[in-house]
């Protein structure tokens, strides 16, 4: 548990490896990193910054090659 610092947002699409959070100590003292399982889609995030030890920080839904690199050409279709 700690305070935690959001690397992603809902929306993002991430690639496996990619930092998700830094949870630091109330000292700010890192003590965890967390990293993408998987490539994926965040569909939502914890709003508190001070968490517990097991609570969902981030919920994460798995992409399949094909529709991450979909998902991918759409974001850029998008954001010129």
């Amino acid at each position: 548990g700690g305070l935690v610092e959001l690397k992603v947002s809902p929306g993002d699409i991430i690639r496996k490896g990619q930092l998700l959070h830094i949870t630091s100590n109330p000292f700010g003292r890192e003590v965890s990193r967390l990293k993408a399982p998987y490539d994926g889609l965040v569909v939502s995030t914890f709003t508190v910054p001070m968490v517990r030890p097991g609570s969902a920080i981030c919920h994460l839904v798995p992409l399949t090659r094909v529709q991450f690199e979909r998902a991918v050409r759409r974001r850029r279709e998008v954001r010129p």
